[in-house]
Formats: structure tokens, sequence, C-alpha cells
């Protein structure tokens, strides 16, 4: 089975690493995930992750062609092969399967739910028979589905592609809960009354 580079929280240092690319340009996923990673209006990927990819870049001679897509299709593309390496990507079992995970830690992340002011979700049961939100393929809400299934709770899942549109969603009523990390959580706290 295939195997692929793939970056959360942690890095590849050494030019250990690089063969799996076999030359030296690198196509990096990466998804508007703000302060982690983000294309601006000009293109430009900015952000934790193409920074510090910049730096392993510049002193292992690599060529980095970043490629913005939805988290999802970040996921699409690394399977067909269309990318070497993607950034912000949680570690499982299941992952780690299919994709080789760097070791060195950067950034520390967990899920988190949301609701809107006065919401009233204090535990895991509170989440029974609510809308919830998620984005596509994210590992928080994988892990939340699993949580509401082992509590025998029965709550509805909207997906969404994007934190933005997931954030939205709470603010204006479709759903009355949404799981996202910690760090999307906080980046949008406030300027969608997101409350944890």
């Amino acid at each position: 089975m295939q195997r692929f580079l793939v970056i959360f929280a942690c890095l590849a240092w050494s030019a250990g690493a690089y063969p799996v690319f076999g030359e030296n340009l690198l196509r990096v996923g990466i998804f508007q995930n703000r302060p982690l990673s983000f294309m601006t209006e000009h293109r430009t990927a900015q952000g934790i992750y193409p920074d510090l990819l910049r730096e392993i870049a510049d002193r292992e001679s690599w060529t980095l062609r970043f490629v913005l897509d939805d988290w999802s299709g970040c996921l699409n593309r690394l399977e067909r092969g269309d990318l070497d390496l993607i950034v912000s990507i949680a570690r499982s079992a299941e992952r780690e399967k299919i994709y080789d995970f760097s070791t060195v830690l950067v950034i520390t992340a967990w899920g988190q739910v949301f609701g809107s002011e006065n919401h009233g979700i204090s535990s895991i049961l509170d989440l029974d028979g609510k809308q919830i939100g998620l984005v596509e393929k994210d590992i928080n809400a994988r892990h939340l589905k699993e949580l509401t299934r082992k509590f025998n709770i029965t709550a509805r899942f909207t997906r969404f592609p994007v934190y933005k549109d997931l954030c939205l969603a709470l603010a204006d009523g479709r759903v009355e809960a949404a799981v996202m990390s910690n760090i999307s959580g906080a980046l949008f706290q406030r300027e969608y009354d997101l409350h944890p």
C-alpha cells in the first residue's frame, strides 16, 4: 500500500524523509485554517506551517508548491498522489496505516464543542437530539460521532466544507452545536459569538 508523508503538529526535519519524494519539488496541500495555514488574496501561503516548511525547504534545498483546497479535498488529493504532503492532520491508527507522519511536535490541538450563547451544553449527554455541525473528514467530528454512538446519543450531523461555513451555520441557527479544534474555535470565537 502506498504511503504518504503527512504533517500534523509535527514536521520531518531530516533529509531522511526527502527520498520519499524523489525530486526537489514538494506539492503541499493547505486549507484555510488560520493561523496554522491559509492562502492570502495574493495566492501566497501563510501561517505557522507554511512558514516552518519554508525554513525546512531552505535548509534541505526543496522547492515548495502550495496547493489550496478544502480539508476533504486535500485528503483526496493526497490519496490520489496529487500532493506529496499536507499540513494539520491528526494522527490516528487508521491514518497511520496509509500515511507517514513526522515526529517533531509543533502544535497540540484538541476537539471542542461550541454553541451559541446560553447553549446549555455541559456534557456529551446534552447533545442528545441536537443538530451538530462538522467539517467533512475532520478527526474531531469523527471522534464526536464515535462518542455519541457509545453513549447512545441521538444527534443529527450536518457537514460543511470549511470551518467558516460551519461557524456561519451555528451563528444563524442552522445547527445547535459545532465541533472543531480548539484553535479554530478560538480563531472564530469572537467573530461568530462561539461559546465552548
